[in-house]
């Protein structure tokens, strides 16, 4: 009772005056969710002040995700969130913002951001990553946590509760994804991801009063597209790309 009351204080103390991020943020410590929780902090030397410095602690990382939304998550959100972090860095925060919300995520409430917050004080007094997912319930996923490889095949989606999870690749009966499975990319976004019209992007993530502003000549066009115009100088393109990832306009 009494541990429980500590941790309850601490997560008080920590709330007062403190905004509940519900989706993946970043700051000039590293990228945070929830009450203030990081999850990865940038690099301050060498190839890592380009970006997020958790080379190694690839696992710590998902099994603070897996805390917060109570799953485990798809492959290569690993790399998606490596991206993002790299975009920050170099001061292109609408690209980075981009690779964060095609990871389709849900917004987190209060008690997730509570379990993510006790999730990460027990990995700071020395739960090992594989044992905090088996406290949380997901036993295959903490065998499969600590042999993690950002190129480890998965199981493919629609598998069930498997889908996205690790395959060690030597057992015939587990299906595995064809080579063929990633696909190209185009201004460093996957073009399966950013073909996805901007009325759609618009309609999942921002607010309608966005539509005041944003040039209706992109709205049928593919958020890639747009990308591509910006990068080119188009200025309705340059617009709209900073629509979309303006915080008057997220919903």
């Amino acid at each position: 009772m009494q541990n429980i009351d500590v941790f309850e204080r601490d997560w008080h103390d920590r709330r007062v005056g403190r905004p509940l991020h519900r989706e993946m943020t970043f700051t000039q410590a590293g990228l945070v969710l929830g009450g203030g929780t990081i999850l990865a902090e940038f690099g301050k030397e060498g190839l890592a002040a380009g970006g997020l410095a958790f080379d190694g602690e690839e696992a710590r990382l998902l099994s603070l995700l897996t805390a917060a939304y109570r799953e485990p998550l798809a492959g290569g959100v690993i790399e998606k969130i490596r991206r993002a972090g790299e975009f920050w860095r170099a001061g292109d925060k609408a690209q980075a913002q981009i690779h964060l919300a095609f990871l389709g995520l849900p917004k987190i409430d209060e008690t997730d951001a509570y379990r993510l917050f006790l999730a990460g004080t027990a990995l700071e007094k020395g739960v090992c990553p594989s044992d905090l997912l088996k406290a949380l319930g997901f036993p295959r996923a903490a065998r499969d946590i600590e042999k993690y490889r950002e190129d480890q095949p998965r199981v493919p989606a629609g598998s069930g509760r498997e889908s996205g999870q690790w395959t060690s690749g030597d057992n015939s009966s587990e299906a595995q994804p064809p080579p063929t499975a990633t696909p190209p990319t185009s201004n460093n976004v996957q073009v399966a991801q950013t073909n996805i019209k901007c009325s759609s992007f618009i309609a999942e993530k921002c607010k309608g009063s966005i539509m005041r502003e944003f040039p209706s000549e992109y709205l049928d066009l593919s958020v890639d597209q747009l990308l591509k115009d910006a990068q080119g100088g188009v200025k309705a393109a340059v617009k709209g790309k900073k629509l979309l990832f303006d915080n008057r306009f997220r919903k």
